[in-house]
């Protein structure tokens, strides 16, 4: 598997969104779908105005949130929603994402369907955290196409 490079050769390719691939985490396959598609998500680098503009508003808001209730130190499910918030920050509006499901064996129980079909949810910050963020799989590929945004969600 390769990760995202996020370095560049000018300041104005920080702006730019890369393709990063999604693969199998027990395979270490590239995720294709049932049409034969690689699953992608597009990513901003942490570097970028876009995500850095995103990533600022957030951080303002839970301050802003955290001094009108008085409380100098977030919650665990408010600190798990702020890095969920973070990571979202980087995505473009563009994705191709895939899950595997379960099917009924000939007995009628579930059994692990070994296909990856096509999720087909548009490309928001909502479903970024419900369908990447939240699942261990993604997420870890995330973490390592996105290095330079654990910063942010260390602050």
């Amino acid at each position: 598997m390769t990760d995202i490079d996020f370095r560049a050769d000018s300041a104005s390719d920080f702006e730019k969104s890369r393709r990063c691939n999604l693969f199998d985490p027990i395979t270490d396959e590239p995720i294709i779908d049932t049409d034969g598609k690689q699953a992608y998500v597009m990513l901003f680098a942490g570097q970028s105005e876009v995500f850095q503009r995103r990533a600022f508003k957030i951080q303002a808001r839970i301050k802003a949130r955290a001094k009108r209730t008085g409380k100098g130190e977030a919650t665990f499910d408010e600190q798990r929603q702020f890095e969920s918030e973070i990571y979202a920050a980087a995505f473009d509006d563009d994705w191709h994402i895939c899950r595997k499901g379960t099917m009924k064996d000939p007995d009628g129980e579930d059994m692990w369907d070994r296909t990856w079909t096509k999720i087909d949810a548009p490309c928001t910050p909502e479903n970024a955290a419900k369908w990447i963020i939240a699942n261990p799989l993604y997420k870890a590929q995330i973490s390592r196409m996105t290095d330079d945004i654990q910063s942010y969600v260390a602050d």
